[in-house]
């Protein structure tokens, strides 16, 4: 007899320099899901068009200002952002898959926003300063309900 498999755990990617937001996202995840955190942007293009396609980032948390972690000490006009991830995006995710974006970047929140909902992606977009744990573990249930239907088909 043959027994059916378990559904691997969905991942949730989270674009996120500032290690305290980092912390407060990955404690307001539930225990069926596991936050990957990319803290900065060039770490996140690298995953995202390694793993992107994978299907096992079943939501994306997104952010703008992505540098506040320079080790490098690159000048701010050298540094990649979230355009440079939103762009990885729609080269390496499947539509399907929910993107919050958090930035309290006003004007990079709206360019994202705008690139990704033009692909076809469904964006939530709230300010991290404005996001409560409830808002956010609400968005993450919704995510990992439709991921664990698109592990059925």
């Amino acid at each position: 007899m043959k027994t059916a498999q378990r559904p691997k755990q969905m991942i949730v990617f989270i674009a996120e320099d500032s290690h305290s937001r980092a912390r407060f996202f990955k404690d307001w995840c539930p225990p069926t899901v596991r936050p990957v955190i990319a803290s900065d942007a060039a770490t996140a293009i690298k995953m995202l068009r390694e793993d992107g396609r994978t299907g096992d980032y079943g939501a994306i948390m997104l952010d703008f200002d992505l540098h506040q972690q320079n080790r490098g000490g690159l000048p701010v006009t050298q540094l990649k952002t979230g355009r440079e991830v939103a762009q990885q995006i729609l080269q390496s995710v499947e539509r399907h898959v929910p993107i919050f974006v958090h930035s309290m970047n006003p004007a990079g929140h709206e360019e994202m926003r705008k690139m990704l909902t033009n692909a076809g992606f469904t964006v939530t977009c709230k300010p991290f300063a404005d996001l409560s744990s409830k808002e956010y573990r609400a968005w993450i249930r919704e995510a990992e309900a439709g991921w664990l239907e698109d592990q059925e088909d």
